[in-house]
């Protein structure tokens, strides 16, 4: 936690007066009257609701314009309300039984007293716009019946009647009669009653100024709000008095683009038709500047102003011409220094809220030196005005989450020329029913996040105004889901600005606050944390260990874990610890200051330097190309496994410890594995695989007459059948085979092994070596052809059987040979393979028979 700048003396700003004596019977008037005055303030943590929701959830809504305002306090005189007049125009919902009605909104000035309430609805006199609206149950000394806004300071769509267009706090209609009206009758389903005639539709196009106001340039382009800061700007066509003319900027508190225009006469230094000096009111905000000049001609600037920060004021009459902005201070409220917050039961019991409320005073205190305390439990339970400041939960039924209510006094000095104005009381509710997420991470999409809204409005409590940048704590929007709970370097600055000049002054006849030394800031235990710069490390390393605890911190007690060096540390740190035994080492370190003591852990891991060697992964002897997988039992205190193929293949699939390879060549080839971690590189584990190609089928042939010598030529055969197209097979590796007859005979060689087949076919036209003349002489089988059922002579040989063949082997028929004549009783004409048994051993014919 960063701790507060060096004090910086600040002077009060007081508002300069005009030398006009003041007018006494004014302030004997308001000796006795209730006036009307401002104070400025806005709209923060609220729960968007839809204008669907605002309407049903109102029981009248009206169009109407603000045409007067009384402060006044409720009948019990606990609290402050602004009481505003509003003319009726038209009715949307619900009965209105007057043309004016009266809307009593929180906050506002009475006498010297003065109370600011955020979130709460805010108008001003000759506003216009849509009311949603419910009857007020506060009592009033008047007896008037009143209404109350039904959410918050979502209850009023402001007409810009400028443009015809309707703001709605975070949208806009672009025309009131054509959007807005259409939006809401549907949502009543019932069409409006006019009260008065007021005209919502442009008349014409009107007439286009030739020449409308024209910013050129800023004599600052980055500033803060409600601290007297003067800005010139620079242009042409602002008109040579002021008369009705103003400077507008984007309002701090809207997310809708709305222009604020200073309430008050004073804000402005000097007009003049080329340059305007005005002083930046509190609820300024970043964006582009308006100057409207008395014609009601406008022109905006191309650059936009950046408002830093921002500090609420008072605006206060002092004259009837003279209003001032007064900037607010804080004082010794307890005899202590500052302030004491209490909380009621209903928040103490809460232990997660209390813990949250804490660290959000705490960062205020420490950042801004702010002096707030927290006192003993009170039984008080709502923001009324009885000098304790509370902290507690309700329900507001109106939209908004969390309330800030500053009550102020103020006092006249330098002959009633000036005032100050401090804070005499502070309380703060939240509204139980939200679904709020106490913790210190990023809520869950429907929770709130209490911390972030805590923050918020101390910094409300703080007297800080809205801005525009929705990095900082003090933007004027919190929506569900987020969280925006630490302040910024724009935040501490406000803050110090307000604490250092209300600790340099003191107001009215109060002490002055006294600041919180950094060393002395702490209401809350601290939170342990720290982080490494590695989660693991090897045997005798070292890692580097940061603390990032939080809060006010006393002693630091840190244990390394075993056989650390160094073990132990009681300083800040950052502390380099080196580790020699593998394993899980646990850091733990316990802050402590006076409220208690906080513990955090974190277990780092030593890793080994010691890696067994791989078990056997090849569980074949043979392989085939294409995809083998190879697996080693884990190792322990293996992290990866670095895997390599020498040749043959390549690793297609490198998994957590296995392999996928692909082998594109057969043979011997060699695999290598082995485990590592960061620290080590193991021993490696190599083994051989044979791989085993597909067969790959070959021949050679050799004729003598029919007998043919076969040669085996194939690659990587196990096993061989030959087929030679007589009707004979064989499995021998080189066959020698004998044909039955000359002719032409296919021969294939079928291969096999583990890995596929491949087969190849050869023909071969055969014939004897002996002339035909010489074989008729020794055999004779005619005729061939012959035709089916005729006989089959046979001449040179003393034949005693025959047998009959396809072509394919299959033995069709056989029998004696009786009278050296065969019939064959064959059914289908083909080519037959006839064998006759000789004396002189088988002879083999083709036998055609037709």
């Amino acid at each position: 936690m960063a701790l507060r700048n060096g004090k910086k003396s600040f002077a009060l700003f007081k508002a300069s007066i005009t030398e006009k004596s003041l007018n006494m019977k004014y302030f004997y008037a308001l000796a006795i009257l209730v006036f009307t005055a401002a104070v400025s303030f806005g709209q923060c943590t609220i729960d968007i609701w839809s204008l669907e929701k605002r309407t049903n959830k109102s029981e009248v809504v009206i169009e109407g314009q603000v045409v007067g305002k009384q402060c006044v306090w409720d009948k019990n005189k606990l609290s402050i309300y602004t009481l505003n007049t509003i003319e009726v125009f038209k009715v949307f919902k619900g009965t209105v039984r007057l043309d004016k009605i009266i809307l009593a909104t929180e906050g506002g000035v009475v006498g010297l007293e003065a109370l600011s309430v955020s979130p709460s609805l805010e108008i001003r006199k000759g506003e216009v716009g849509i009311f949603l609206l419910k009857e007020h149950t506060t009592q009033f000394e008047a007896g008037k019946d009143v209404y109350k806004p039904t959410a918050s300071v979502q209850s009023f769509l402001k007409y810009d009647l400028n443009n015809y267009k309707a703001l709605d706090y975070t949208v806009s209609y672009p025309t009131i009669y054509y959007d807005l009206y259409p939006e809401i009758t549907s949502i009543t389903n019932e069409s409006y009653s006019v009260t008065k005639p007021f005209n919502t539709i442009r008349s014409g196009d009107g007439i286009t100024p030739l020449a409308p106001p024209s910013i050129t340039s800023f004599s600052l382009d980055t500033l803060t709000s409600g601290t007297g800061t003067e800005l010139t700007i620079n242009g042409s066509n602002f008109g040579f008095a002021r008369g009705s003319g103003k400077v507008g900027f984007k309002d701090a508190n809207f997310g809708d683009g709305r222009f604020y225009y200073s309430p008050t006469g004073w804000s402005y230094v000097s007009w003049s038709n080329s340059q305007i000096k005005v002083r930046v009111p509190s609820r300024a905000g970043t964006g582009v500047v308006e100057v409207v000049n008395t014609a009601g001609e406008t022109g905006e600037s191309k650059d936009e102003l950046v408002i830093d920060w921002g500090h609420l004021n008072i605006v206060y009459p002092l004259s009837v011409s003279d209003t001032p902005f007064y900037e607010l201070s804080h004082i010794n409220d307890n005899s202590q220094g500052g302030y004491t917050w209490q909380m009621h039961s209903n928040f103490s019991s809460k232990q997660d809220a209390v813990s949250s409320f804490l660290r959000s005073l705490e960062e205020w205190r420490c950042e801004t030196g702010m002096n707030w305390e927290v006192g003993q439990n009170t039984t008080i339970d709502s923001a009324n005005r009885d000098n304790v400041n509370v902290v507690t939960f309700t329900s507001f039924g109106d939209s908004r989450l969390g309330v800030c209510y500053s009550r102020y006094s103020g006092c006249f000095i330098n002959n009633r020329q000036s005032m100050q104005w401090f804070v005499n009381e502070l309380d703060i509710e939240f509204d139980s029913t939200y679904a709020w997420y106490y913790g210190t991470d990023k809520p869950g999409f429907a929770q709130y996040d209490f911390q972030s809204v805590t923050t918020h409005e101390l910094g409300h409590g703080h007297q800080l105004a809205h801005v525009r940048d929705n990095s900082k704590v003090m933007h004027y929007s919190l929506t569900n889901g987020q969280r925006n709970a630490n302040l910024v370097t724009s935040d501490v600055a406000a803050g110090n600005y307000i604490s250092n000049k209300s600790t340099a002054n003191a107001s009215c006849t109060q002490s002055a606050m006294i600041e919180i030394k950094p060393g002395e800031c702490t209401i809350t235990k601290p939170i342990s944390g720290f982080q490494t710069n590695k989660s693991e490390l090897c045997p005798n390393s070292s890692v580097v260990i940061t603390d990032t605890s939080k809060g006010s911190i006393q002693n630091y007690a840190w244990d390394f874990g075993i056989e650390a060096s160094p073990a132990t540390a009681v300083t800040e740190g950052p502390h380099t610890v080196t580790y020699t035994t593998p394993g899980n080492q646990t850091i733990r370190l316990i802050t402590t200051n006076n409220f208690g003591s906080d513990t955090a852990t974190f277990i780092i891991k030593v890793k080994s330097d010691e890696i067994d060697t791989p078990s056997l992964f090849v569980t074949k002897d043979t392989a085939c190309l294409g995809t083998e997988t190879y697996k080693i039992d884990p190792l322990e205190n293996a992290e990866e496994y670095l895997w390599n193929v020498a040749s043959g293949g390549s690793i297609v699939a490198d998994l957590i410890n296995s392999i996928r390879v692909d082998w594109t060549e057969g043979g011997t080839h060699n695999i290598t594995v082995l485990g590592k971690n960061d620290c080590v590189d193991g021993p490696p584990k190599s083994e051989n695989q044979f791989v085993l190609a597909a067969p790959v089928a070959k021949f050679s042939s050799d004729k003598d007459g029919i007998e043919v010598v076969f040669t085996n030529k194939s690659e990587f055969g196990e096993e061989f059948l030959w087929s030679f197209g007589d009707g004979e097979t064989s499995e021998e590796l080189n066959p020698t085979h004998k044909f039955p007859d000359q002719g032409k005979y296919t021969t294939t060689l079928n291969v096999k092994n583990s890995c596929g087949e491949n087969e190849v076919g050869e023909e071969l036209e055969l014939s004897y070596n002996v002339s035909i003349s010489e074989l008729e002489r020794n055999y004779a089988v005619y005729p061939n052809p012959l035709s089916i059922g005729h006989t089959l002579k046979i001449n040179g040989a003393n034949v005693s059987t025959y047998q009959l063949h396809s072509l394919t082997g299959k033995l069709v028929e056989s029998g004696v040979v009786l009278n050296n004549s065969i019939t064959p009783s064959v059914p289908t004409p083909a080519m037959y393979l006839l064998t006759l048994q000789s004396d002189n051993g088988a002879i083999h014919y083709r036998l055609q028979i037709e």
